[in-house]
């Protein structure tokens, strides 16, 4: 019996990597370039106190946490 025709196709995973990686990197500089300083600049301007301003002013924290997990959860996978 021919076992190599049971062997697994991986001929497909190195471009859906590639271009997984190529949309989260473009996620990861909208993020950086764009979400974050609007949002910084818009709690620095607006008259936001108390727990408001400190949930406001975690939301650039989270935004990078999400774009570290998008760029480590595709790796994690290939583990």
């Amino acid at each position: 019996m021919n076992f190599k025709q049971f062997k697994e196709d991986t001929s497909a995973q190195a471009g859906n990597l590639v271009s997984l990686m190529i949309g989260v990197l473009i996620a990861a500089i909208v993020t950086i370039q764009v979400f974050i300083p609007t949002v910084n600049d818009a709690v620095a301007s607006s008259s936001v106190s108390g727990t408001a301003a400190t949930i406001l002013e975690l939301l650039p924290l989270f935004g990078a946490l999400l774009v570290m997990i998008a760029l480590a959860s595709p790796l994690m996978r290939r583990v």
